[in-house]
């Protein structure tokens, strides 16, 4: 499809993010806690992942190509923050539908979300800063997901750097 991600196992090429973290989350060495076994807890992840591709990811697509665009996205970007907030970020616990650990579901949802740096720093902040749960809950997978958030997000920067330079 020439898309990316994208990932080859074998005989199998998968090409959609969520279909390749369903995938790498069924084998039996990995950890319940990222797509549970349990049905009506795995159907729970499922909803936020279809959720994120219809809601968070349309708001947060980076720079849009005029300024009524970048508003309908910020709209839509500011309520998908709210709706995180208030439907799957219960107060005083970590992670996405109240879970003391990661699913598959945060990594998705906090990966889009860290998509805001390429609108620049101060106004990823901005529009952070009004999102407490969100900065909690950002730096929550951060910490669970160590060294492999950051040495991601390096390679990231390090894009983000070479195809716009700083003048």
């Amino acid at each position: 499809m020439g898309q990316v991600p994208a990932i080859t196992d074998g005989e199998l090429n998968l090409y959609e993010s969520h279909a390749i973290l369903r995938y790498l989350s069924s084998f039996p060495s990995v950890p319940d806690h990222w797509y549970p076994n349990e049905p009506a807890q795995r159907a729970k992840i499922d909803v936020i992942l279809d959720w994120h591709h219809s809601n968070l990811r349309r708001g947060a697509l980076g720079a849009p190509p005029n300024a009524e665009i970048a508003q309908k996205g910020k709209k839509i970007l500011c309520s998908s923050l709210a709706k995180i907030e208030n439907l799957w970020l219960k107060d005083g616990l970590k992670f996405l539908l109240g879970k003391s650990q990661p699913s598959i579901a945060d990594l998705s949802l906090c990966c889009q979300v860290m998509q805001l740096q390429a609108v620049g720093e101060k106004e990823a902040e901005r529009i952070l800063d009004q999102h407490k749960k969100i900065r909690d809950w950002i730096e929550n997978v951060k910490k669970a997901t160590e060294p492999h958030f950051s040495e991601v997000h390096e390679v990231l920067e390090y894009w983000k750097n070479k195809a716009s330079p700083k003048l």
